[in-house]
């Protein structure tokens, strides 16, 4: 839930008459003075403020900043009460200690500041003020409140209002009262008691009114929208809470306008305006970076967690919940500290960490359950639910959303009602039991009006309709997938596009089974359509706009800076992490090598400060961000066949493109042949994906032994290679002997492979047929998707600039410089341009920076690669001076250009449920490389050389780029004959 807003009254407009209440702007300046002067007391004589009447007028100034600038309105008070002290001005101590008690409630000092309003009600009972004494009752239920000890609080507001009705009706009862009803009603609220703090808010709100208070009107209506927020209503919470932001703005209330701010972007993010939704956390995140409020910017952080996890940002999220968790924990919030464990589990589900999240969920859900806030207590237990489904326990995630229905029963929270009924229509196995559950869910969605909610339903009826043989399965399932792309769209950050889509990839394959289950020709051309659309769209989105891409100016150009001088000083960390986590024979300060807890002390700082890098990424890139526009568009068959004469004619050869697509059990292959006088299309079942998954696995631990001991490949060299033949021939067999029929007697030399999934780490090159692989048959080139091809071959021609080559050895790669040296001697001999050649410690970032916007070129880079299956944006490369990361090198533009990383692993991706690449591989294609040639695998050192040099002497020689690379690797298979040393290396760019 986002910020509430409580309210500890302004302690001087309301307890002190003060005969200048008029605080000039030239008045708050010298006061400014005042706080940095060596001897504040001369100071304050020296302007004869050092009376009850001068720091009464200082006092209403601190209680005026306590909103702006709570850390200076503290300093101020404490500085006051100091001086009232020396001159035995008792009356002023009993406001300041309240004001300080505010300031240390917004920094999440809640128990000093409750001695604070103790001290406050003391005094003023001394004073036999009892007003201003009932009236630190206020602050006292707000700090309450924020502890989560709601029957303190509650007793504290009834024995206050019990006192009031005592008391002569006057203005300031009124607004005591109304103060009390709201800080009750946020009680009532974290209760789960929606609607008595509803009534709370009305009492509040007429006595506002009545009083002609503006900005207590402001407070009341940021409240109710939270509750009707817990109402699954936030299209009216929006409206709230802009109406609330407008006053706050007015009246100059900086803390509350931050307040609404998140409140608003977490509304909007609940309708599906994610772009706008951040938009409002970062316009808040600026508000709050100056001010001492460290609970507000801890509830914006929570809040901001919850944002990255509903855009599938799990490590972002996760990072942000680790970050929260402390503080909370160290500050009391118990509600807020359930929201973040709540979080916390989700985000860890969503990495399948299950046995990590079940206590986070537990411990969330018993705060919840023990303070009986129905909306988040069912939010738990359909999270419990989700847990249990992952671990294939349908009875346990029955038992659990049973429960949350149970919850929400005649509680008026229809949004936790619709999202139990669909949680248990997804786990029911009786079509018609099922069937029931979604028309409840619809009902109460026709209520709620939510997006999030209309594409599950349609999701969800359009698998019930395919179990049922419904021809209406098809319009179902089209239109979650057109709410899916819709929503996807209208977010302007291509990362937060890409992520998007992970989550709701399902729809894809349910269409895609849809067709394949009436296999007429209509219907596989809508495959081909609908697996293009699953399919790398972001990239495709990138590459469309890359040469439109524009620098940022203004206010969003000032928010880049600061966000780059930060970013800076966070890579320069990480850079020095990686070089003492990577070196050779690392040391520590005793002389002694590092151990295992050394070497995960340093894991854990570099993740930890990864994630803050990866926190900036998306703050940098939100400030970057235009309003989305058109999109690129997938290729359709329809458009395919319209383009096809451009598409033959670019093509120097016959070719063949295998697209293949990744359903839940299966694996389905579209076929089209380029080179003909029209595109020919097939779609073909292959292999079972259970055991892809399996082989693949066997062939990792090949690469891996071979890698790790080089005296075992070389003696029992015939063996290893009989076992990896084994494996790569039984990949042979699920992935493309089906094809082999279909590709006899055609002219096709060349393959353009088209991954999908898990399929992406598949070396097809050497795929064997049990007599030879097939790289003895075919040129092989990937791409990422067909769009991606058609694109490619679109690039107008541009002159070729200078070749730039990169080398960095050391005792792992000692052989990195000579293939580098080798491979500038090649370029220059085939280019009349000059080649930049930078070794070692002339290989620097500076230099690969510089190469961006300056056109093609071939680009050539021997050094260590790393791949972070954990994080794969930062996989990197190392130069001299650093670690260049993908998340660096997908900002240049290097458009056109040849690129070939001679590293380890250069290639390695991971794919998410969009099939959006992760990793140098992405983020090379998303710069505008035009052709990328990259390792699959960890690289032998002599063996990459050896193809490298002869590679690159082949393309002098005249001969194609990609039919250049397989003559090469077959030459080496020669002396290598492992497909380890001779197939790690592919080709992209189709």
């Amino acid at each position: 839930m986002p910020k509430t807003t409580s309210v500890i009254p302004n302690a001087v407009r309301d307890l002190v008459v003060s005969e200048q209440t008029d605080a000039t702007e030239s008045f708050a300046q010298t006061v400014q003075s005042l706080l940095t002067a060596p001897d504040p007391l001369i100071f304050l004589r020296a302007r004869h403020w050092l009376s009850g009447q001068g720091l009464a007028r200082l006092v209403d100034l601190a209680a005026e900043w306590i909103g702006q600038q709570p850390s200076q309105a503290r300093l101020l008070a404490e500085l006051c009460a100091r001086a009232a002290t020396a001159i035995g001005a008792d009356e002023i101590l009993p406001p300041t200690a309240y004001i300080r008690s505010q300031a240390h409630a917004i920094n999440a000092e809640f128990d000093r500041a409750l001695e604070l309003i103790e001290q406050a009600r003391t005094g003023f009972i001394q004073q036999n003020d009892l007003i201003s004494a009932v009236r630190t009752s206020v602050g006292r239920i707000s700090v309450l409140e924020q502890l989560g000890r709601y029957d303190d609080a509650l007793s504290t507001g009834r024995e206050a209002l019990h006192v009031l009705a005592t008391l002569p009706a006057s203005t300031a009862i009124h607004s005591i009262a109304a103060k009390i009803h709201q800080n009750l009603g946020l009680c009532y609220q974290a209760l789960g008691r929606q609607q008595d703090a509803l009534s709370a808010y009305a009492d509040a709100e007429l006595r506002y009114r009545t009083l002609d208070d503006t900005e207590g009107i402001g407070f009341v209506l940021n409240n109710r929208g939270l509750v009707l927020l817990d109402l699954g209503r936030p299209r009216e919470a929006l409206s709230i809470f802009e109406s609330a932001m407008l006053i706050f703005d007015q009246a100059g209330l900086v803390l509350e306008v931050a307040h609404a701010l998140n409140n608003i972007g977490y509304s909007r993010i609940a309708l599906g305006r994610y772009t706008q939704g951040l938009n409002a956390y970062e316009q808040a995140r600026q508000l709050l970076q100056p001010l001492e409020a460290s609970t507000d910017k801890q509830v914006l952080l929570l809040d901001l967690a919850g944002a990255y996890l509903n855009l599938n940002l799990s490590p972002e999220s996760l990072s942000a919940y680790r970050e929260v968790l402390p503080s909370l924990q160290q500050a009391g919030m118990r509600h807020e500290l359930a929201r973040a464990q709540w979080g916390m589990g989700a985000a860890l589900i969503s990495q399948a960490h299950y046995a990590e999240a079940k206590p986070y969920l537990a411990a969330a859900e018993s705060i919840f359950r023990e303070a009986g806030h129905r909306p988040a207590w069912a939010g738990v237990l359909l999270e419990q639910s989700a847990l249990a489904q992952m671990e294939s326990d349908a009875g346990l995630a029955r038992q659990y959303a049973q429960a949350a229905l149970a919850v929400t029963k005649d509680s008026g929270l229809p949004l936790q009602q619709a999202q139990a009924h669909l949680r248990l229509a997804e786990l029911t196995p009786d079509v018609v039991a099922a069937q029931s559950q979604l028309d409840l869910a619809q009902t109460l969605n026709q209520q709620l009006g939510l997006p999030q909610l209309r594409r599950r339903w349609l999701h969800q009826m359009g698998q019930l309709a395919v179990r049922t043989g419904s021809q209406q399965a098809e319009s179902f399932l089209r239109e979650a997938m057109q709410m899916v792309e819709q929503q996807r769209a209208s977010l302007s950050q291509e990362r937060l596009r890409a992520s998007f889509v992970h989550d709701k990839a399902d729809v894809y394959d349910d269409l895609v089974q849809f067709y394949l289950a009436q296999p007429t020709p209509d219907n596989i051309e809508k495959v081909f359509d609908v697996a293009e659309r699953a399919r790398a769209r972001t990239l495709t989105e990138r590459l469309a706009r890359l040469s439109q891409l524009d620098s940022p100016t203004g206010n969003s150009q000032t928010v880049l800076d600061a966000v780059a001088i930060e970013m800076q000083a966070v890579q320069f960390k990480l850079h020095a992490l990686y070089g003492r986590m990577m070196a050779v024979g690392d040391i520590d300060d005793a002389g002694g090598g590092l151990d295992e807890s050394q070497m995960a002390e340093l894991q854990l700082r570099a993740v930890q400060l990864e994630q803050t890098l990866s926190r900036l990424h998306l703050r940098r890139d939100e400030a970057d961000a235009a309003e989305p526009n058109s999109l690129a568009q997938p290729l359709t068959y329809q458009i395919l066949k319209e383009k096809w004469p451009m598409i033959s004619q670019s093509a120097s050869q016959a070719a063949c493109i295998v697209s293949y697509f990744v359903q839940r059990s299966g694996v389905i292959v579209a076929m089209v042949l380029i080179g003909e006088v029209t595109p020919t299309l097939r779609v073909i079942p292959v292999g079972n994906i259970a055991q892809v998954q399996r082989l693949l696995d066997k062939l990792s631990l090949q690469w891996d032994r071979l890698s790790q001991n080089a005296t075992l490949a070389q003696r029992h060299a015939v063996q290893l290679e009989q076992s990896a033949r084994g494996v790569l021939g039984a990949l042979y067999q699920e992935l493309f002997h089906p094809l082999a029929e279909a590709l006899q007697g055609r002219q096709s030399t060349r393959l353009i492979i088209i991954p999908h999934s898990l399929l992406h780490q598949v070396p097809f090159q050497a795929l064997h047929d049990g007599a030879r692989y097939l790289i003895d048959v075919y040129d092989i080139v990937y791409a990422p998707s067909v769009t991606h091809v058609v694109l490619n071959r679109q690039r107008p021609s541009a002159p070729d600039l200078p070749s730039t080559v990169f080398g960095v050895a050391d005792a792992l790669i000692p052989n990195a410089t000579l293939e580098a040296r080798a491979v500038a001697g090649s370029l220059a001999a085939s280019s009349p341009n000059a080649v930049q050649l930078y070794l070692n410690e002339d290989a620097t970032l500076e230099h690969f920076y510089s190469l961006s916007g300056l056109g093609k070129r071939i680009l050539h880079m021997a050094c260590h690669g790393l791949f972070r299956a954990d994080n794969p944006m930062f996989s990197a490369l190392k130069l001299h001076d650093g670690w260049l990361m993908a998340a660096n090198v997908i900002d240049m533009k290097l458009g056109g250009a040849i690129v070939t990383l001679s590293a380890c692993e250069s290639g390695r991706s991971q794919a998410n449920g969009g099939d959006e690449l992760s990793g140098l591989t992405q983020a090379f294609l998303g710069a505008g490389v035009g052709l990328l040639v990259v390792s699959l695998w960890l690289a032998h050192d002599a063996a990459t050389k050896e193809l490298m040099t002869d590679w690159y002497e082949r393309m002098r020689n005249g001969m194609d780029r990609v039919s250049a690379l397989r003559q090469a690797q077959l030459a080496l298979r020669e002396r290598w004959p492992h497909p380890y040393h001779w197939a790690a290396f592919i080709a992209i760019g189709g």
